[in-house]
């Protein structure tokens, strides 16, 4: 279970959205104080699970991003491992985009909301995985991750 003050806003927050995508799309936006790349998350873990409410991607974000209780660790752990069969089912050429998405994901995570192990074990997967030429097609928009590029161009 969630703990008191986490299940209640996010039953409260429920009530209030409803389906209202926008309702929604807002309560995200105003959680994560308007982050750059929030929006692309959450439409990121309604591309993992299509299937999942928008209930159950707001809980995943929340698991994701302030994994402060064992009660969010399996939650949490589902949306990673969505993440990651979505990442390892890629074609190779589309595999690093993957890649990009779970590091910004980690690397937003820390931060801000504090540090995990399992966040500096997955980054080290994440990392494993980037093909040696990775940082050469790195999209401008991703230019935060530049500094992690002097270990492939080594």
């Amino acid at each position: 279970m969630v703990n008191g003050a986490h299940q209640c806003s996010m039953i409260a927050t429920a009530a209030y959205a409803g389906e209202d995508a926008k309702r929604w799309e807002d309560l995200v936006n105003d959680l994560f104080e308007n982050q750059k790349g929030v929006s692309q998350i959450w439409d990121w873990l309604g591309e993992l699970d299509p299937k999942a409410s928008h209930q159950e991607r707001f809980n995943g974000m929340f698991a994701l991003t302030f994994d402060s209780s064992s009660a969010l660790s399996k939650l949490r752990e589902k949306w990673i491992s969505l993440a990651w069969q979505q990442a390892e089912a890629a074609p190779p050429e589309k595999r690093p985009e993957h890649l990009t998405r779970l590091m910004n994901l980690f690397l937003r995570s820390l931060p801000k909301y504090g540090y995990c192990s399992s966040d500096s074990a997955m980054t080290l997967k994440i990392w494993e995985r980037f093909p040696e030429d990775w940082c050469e097609d790195l999209p401008a928009a991703s230019s935060h991750l530049r500094p992690f590029c002097s270990r492939a161009l080594e």
